[in-house]
């Protein structure tokens, strides 16, 4: 079946990939979150999405596992970067990648820690200031562009005058302040009955594993209409699976 995807073969090959990569590496993953949803709303990725969605629980995954999927997917000229909720795998010179979501249960849920940049002025202040510190470039936020290349002149601007040790060691500081006040928790919360048990389907021709409650679990997170396709929905708002009242004492960021 054509794909309604500009992506879509990109993101096949990513699908293989991470799919055979885990196998190698005895990692058992699934599809989640609006990898699922396409999967079963048309049998084809969301048309305006660019990267896939797995699960996998802390207790099947190690370190030397991890080398193992890197090694692989390595091979496959995918970059991979583990962090400590997930693996996220980037196809070079593309905007489409993969994250692999890892879940640990607590109590009745099964539980994915995850935390994104404020969307405040002051909070993009505080982004861009480590941005410079570390070297890094951000490429992507909601800031209109105006106001972005202001902070970023005025930035770029005082660091320069700063030595190199001064700079280092204000980097602590903003860091913690940062990490502390404006980042937004993004963790996710799912029934563990959701996740119970999985079967396999073909999904655009690879063998795939996914919750045989998928339905149950996409009316969880996308609501009952989730059979209707929503181009403006926003996952940081609308998805049901946002810890809003915390089901338990979440860590600060690592």
């Amino acid at each position: 079946m054509e794909s309604k995807n500009p992506n879509s073969n990109i993101l096949d090959y990513i699908l293989n990939s991470v799919i055979i990569a885990a196998n190698k590496a005895d990692i058992f993953i699934w599809l989640e979150a609006g990898t699922l949803l396409g999967m079963v709303r048309t049998k084809d990725y969301i048309p305006w999405e660019s990267d896939l969605d797995f699960g996998v629980y802390d207790d099947n995954i190690t370190e030397d596992k991890i080398n193992k999927l890197k090694l692989s997917l390595a091979k496959r000229k995918l970059n991979v970067t583990a962090h400590n909720t997930y693996i996220n795998i980037e196809f070079p010179k593309s905007k489409c990648c993969a994250d692999i979501n890892i879940c640990k249960k607590y109590m009745d849920y099964s539980i994915v820690e995850l935390y994104g940049p404020g969307s405040s002025l002051i909070a993009k202040l505080f982004r861009y200031m480590l941005s410079i510190i570390e070297g890094k470039i951000i490429e992507k936020d909601n800031c209109r562009p105006r106001i972005k290349d202001r902070i970023k002149q005025f930035l770029t601007m005082f660091y320069s005058f700063l030595p190199k040790y001064i700079s280092n060691m204000l980097a602590i500081p903003v860091k913690k302040l940062y990490e502390n006040y404006f980042i937004k928790d993004l963790s996710w919360k799912v029934p563990n009955y959701l996740l119970s048990s999985f079967e396999e389907f073909t999904f655009r021709g690879i063998k795939v594993s996914v919750p045989k409650l998928k339905e149950e679990y996409l009316s969880y997170r996308y609501g009952r209409d989730w059979k209707i396709p929503r181009k403006n929905y926003k996952p940081w708002k609308d998805d049901g699976v946002i810890v809003n009242k915390t089901v338990y004492k979440l860590r600060s960021r690592k």
